[in-house]
């Protein structure tokens, strides 16, 4: 997993509490070994991918809005929304 910006988005900053960037860190950490592991690889997993994802921007935007393939970047994204700009 890379830390690197992509180049798609405009660069901001958000202001998070210690409490969210912590969690995010760990979040990323688990991932990372996770990745290591190959859980990608794992049956079921893009079906479940999937599922989550679209559970998670249902927060944001309607099922018609949503693309036929979601990502954690789209999703992210839209999670932004909940962040102040900075």
């Amino acid at each position: 997993m890379s830390c690197k910006s992509n180049s798609t988005y405009s660069e901001k900053n958000y202001k998070v509490s210690r409490e969210v960037l912590l969690s995010l860190l760990a979040a990323r950490l688990e991932l990372t070994q996770l990745e290591w592991d190959g859980v990608d690889n794992w049956s079921g997993y893009g079906m479940s991918y999937q599922e989550f994802m679209r559970e998670e921007a249902s927060d944001y935007v309607t099922e018609e809005e949503m693309p036929e393939d979601l990502d954690a970047e789209y999703v992210a994204e839209l999670m932004l929304k909940d962040f102040e700009e900075i």
